[in-house]
């Protein structure tokens, strides 16, 4: 019986340090991202996904990259040479990866399946501060449904 005691108080000691040197939380829910655009496309031409909600706790800019998009692109633009994880996308034309940056520069990124919400090509490659990530569902040439920048003054990167 001690010896089972022993090892359950070990096991939750293991279990409090892991939890404390874990890095902190920026709040980072990629499903609420993924949900709140892929519901905007289902809901069709017309529909708008606003971002501001959604995403890492403070974030201030928003990047979009598109099917192989090169690593040093995507660092040029975002003003970082490491911090976030590009899922491949410089050889894949599958999905479309996210980057959230904070005052801070700290980074978040995820990948988003282009067969449920696809980016428009002028939607991709645009720094968007918070208040302008704002996108609206459209058709492209091909017919498809895609999600386009509300606001194209939203710079491109250079």
């Amino acid at each position: 019986m001690t010896g089972r005691l022993l090892r359950g108080v070990a096991y939750a000691v293991t279990a409090l340090c892991a939890a404390c040197s874990a890095p902190p939380s920026t709040g980072f829910e990629a499903e609420a991202v993924d949900s709140l655009l892929a519901n905007a496309v289902r809901r069709g031409a017309g529909a708008r996904a606003i971002l501001d909600s959604v995403g890492p706790t403070g974030w201030e800019f928003f990047y979009v990259f598109g099917p192989y998009t090169a690593v040093d692109a995507m660092r040029r633009c975002i003003s970082e040479s490491h911090g976030f994880e590009t899922y491949g996308v410089e050889r894949r034309e599958d999905i479309d990866v996210l980057v959230f940056k904070t005052p801070r520069g700290q980074l978040s990124s995820m990948q988003i399946p282009r067969s449920s919400a696809p980016f428009g090509e002028d939607a991709l490659t645009r720094r968007y501060p918070r208040n302008a990530a704002h996108f609206v569902v459209r058709r492209n040439r091909s017919g498809q449904l895609e999600l386009a920048p509300a606001d194209t003054s939203v710079p491109r990167c250079s």
